[in-house]
Order: structure tokens, then C-alpha cells, then sequence
């Protein structure tokens, strides 16, 4: 038997703890234990039926994992959904084992948010040396790999962000130059100046207000990319620079990637070279507390929180049993129920 989480009976959104049997591996997958889940602004989304495809309940939320195979291997692997749980079947075409030397927590990082950050710079932007690249929330999940792995490459960062401690370590992380990302007057304006012109590419998130300025401060022909599922109006002033000066922009969702008949060889690739990054010290992920399958409710409020507030690194599950004295990791305390309501039923 295994512990997983799973949406309350008739409450959809609203999870709980049950006990089901072990799943059996199947023909392209393999059992993994689950010593890490991560969390992600993903999970949200779907505990609210409000991500890029619908969910059909009940569901288990998680999409990355890092764990032990059958055979003793260390793994990391991305899962359709169920990564809150003890052991999961994950597809052996998106497994990946880690080196010893890379901890449970940093592989966590790089499975999903790293992967991404990792190919939005140089499968879909091919971002090359010199070239100029703009980063939101720079000092977020995604954001932090970003602005490392473009400056381990020789690419320029400009860094947006909200607030001076997120600010300042946007710049530790190597930023080139940070935006003031709290408000979006003249924004495009900041952003050409802090960067000595008009920058060649950027990432964006979608529905942000940060998109239309985003778009004006980019080169004629410059490139950007837009990622995530924030809802958002569709904006009439991104017409005019979109159109006049042939910039492109450009979605990106990293499972189209599964769709390539060589998406494993393209993930397996990138997956050794992030490893290969955190081993040579130029790729160092922002870790975070780690909570248990009781307490995931907390991992989600500091999940949506982590917009505004400091930043706390990569926020994870530990399914085993927690052991408060690992070296650099730290447990969450927390109780299981929060003592207010957050408006989906708790846990």
C-alpha cells in the first residue's frame, strides 16, 4: 500500500490523504519510490481545473518526481500527474538517473523548471553568446536557473523583479542588470535603458502585465517567449510592434516537447547538461523547505505566495518519513490544516 493525495469526494480542488494499493509497471514505465515532489504553480492550476488541459477528477496532483528505481538506480522523472505519493509509474522515456553527486533536492529543481528554462533559452530562443535576454521573476523556480544557465552560456541577462531582496538576489545570481518589475509604468522604457538598448530576446509569462512592455523593448526581429497559464486579456497594443517590426513570439509548453518522435533524446540531453552545470558550481538551485504529504496544503499557499514575498527556493514533498537532521535540508513543521480558510477545503 502507498499514501497518495486525491481530490475530497464531491469537493474537487480539495485534498486529501488516502491509502491505495502499489501500482504495477507496465510495459515503458517503471516503479519509483518518491523521496522528492516538487511543487509548482502547475499543481494549483489543475487542483482548480485551470491549466492548459482539463483534469478529470479524481487526480493526484505532481508532474516531477525524484526518487529509486526497482533496480537502486536514483531517478528523476516527469509523470502526467501523481507525483504526490509514495511510489508512482513513471515513463521510462522521461526517466533520467542522476548523478551521485547531484542531491535529491537540486535534481528536483531541474526536472521541470530547469528543463524549461533550459529550452526556452536555447531550443526556442537559441540564444546565442553576446545576445541580450530579458528574465521575469528572475528570482523565482524558473527564473533563478534561467538567469544562471544564460550566464554560464555568455549571454547578457536583464532581470525583472518585485521588491529589494528578491532584487538584490536576482543581481548575486548574476543578473546583469535588474527592472523594477512593481509597477508597469514606462517599463519598456526601464528595461531599454537598464540594458543600454533594445534587448534580442525575452522570456514572458502569460496573462502578465509585464507582457506588452516586454514585447516593445525587444530588437526589431527579436524573439520572445511566453510560458505558463496566468489568465489574461488579450492586449490590442501588442498589434502595432508585433506587426511593424516583425518581432516573433513564440508559446512554449515543455510537453510539445514529449510529442517530437526525439523528444527523449532532447530531454535526456538537456537533463545531462543541467546535471553537468550544478556539478561545475555555475548552476546552484534555490532550495526551499520540504514538507509531507500532510502538510502539502502549506507547500501550495508558499507556492502562490512566493510572488510577493521572499523568495524561499524550490519547494518540495518528502512522502518517506521525514528525518529533521538531513544535512541541508529543512522540514516544515507546520500542522496539516492552517487556522484560516483559503478557499478550497483544506486538506
Amino acid at each position: 500500500m502507498r499514501s497518495i493525495l486525491v481530490e475530497k469526494p464531491g469537493n474537487p480542488g480539495a485534498l486529501t490523504l488516502a491509502e491505495v494499493p502499489d501500482p504495477q509497471p507496465t510495459s515503458g514505465f517503471e516503479l519509483v519510490r518518491v523521496t522528492r515532489a516538487g511543487v509548482n504553480f502547475r499543481d494549483l492550476h489543475m487542483r482548480e481545473n485551470g491549466y492548459l488541459e482539463p483534469v478529470e477528477y479524481p487526480f493526484t496532483p505532481g508532474c516531477e518526481v525524484v526518487g529509486v528505481a526497482a533496480d537502486g538506480r536514483r531517478v528523476a522523472a516527469l509523470v502526467p500527474s501523481g507525483a504526490y505519493a509514495e511510489k508512482v509509474l513513471a515513463p521510462k522515456d522521461l526517466t533520467w538517473d542522476i548523478p551521485d553527486d547531484v542531491s535529491d533536492e537540486q535534481a528536483c529543481a531541474l526536472t521541470l523548471q530547469g528543463q524549461s528554462a533550459y529550452h526556452m533559452l536555447f531550443t526556442t530562443l537559441d540564444l546565442q553568446r553576446g545576445e541580450t535576454v530579458l528574465v521575469p521573476a528572475a528570482a523565482g523556480g524558473l527564473g533563478s536557473l534561467a538567469v544562471q544557465l544564460a550566464k554560464a552560456e555568455g549571454i547578457r541577462v536583464i532581470a525583472l523583479e518585485a521588491g529589494e531582496s528578491r532584487q538584490q538576489l536576482a543581481r548575486t545570481l548574476g543578473a546583469d542588470a535588474v527592472v523594477d518589475s512593481s509597477t508597469v509604468d514606462e517599463l519598456d522604457k526601464r528595461i531599454t535603458e537598464a540594458a543600454g538598448g533594445r534587448v534580442d530576446a525575452a522570456l514572458a509569462v502569460a496573462g502578465s502585465p509585464a507582457l506588452s512592455p516586454t514585447l516593445k523593448a525587444l530588437t526589431p526581429r527579436g524573439r520572445m517567449a511566453v510560458f505558463g497559464c496566468a489568465s489574461g486579456k488579450y492586449d490590442a497594443l501588442l498589434l502595432d510592434p508585433l506587426v511593424a517590426e516583425s518581432k516573433t513570439i513564440r508559446g512554449f509548453w515543455l510537453r510539445t516537447l514529449f510529442a517530437d518522435p526525439d523528444y527523449p533524446f532532447h530531454l535526456m540531453d538537456s537533463m545531462e547538461a543541467l546535471c553537468g552545470f550544478v556539478r561545475s558550481g555555475q548552476l546552484q538551485p534555490l532550495i526551499g523547505p520540504v514538507h509531507d504529504l500532510s502538510t502539502a496544503i502549506w507547500a501550495h499557499l508558499a507556492v502562490d505566495e512566493g510572488r510577493t514575498c521572499q523568495p524561499a527556493g524550490k519547494i518540495m514533498l518528502d512522502p518517506t518519513r521525514p528525518d529533521p537532521s538531513s544535512p541541508g535540508v529543512t522540514y516544515e513543521t507546520r500542522p496539516a490544516t492552517p487556522p484560516f480558510s483559503i478557499g478550497w477545503g483544506g486538506l
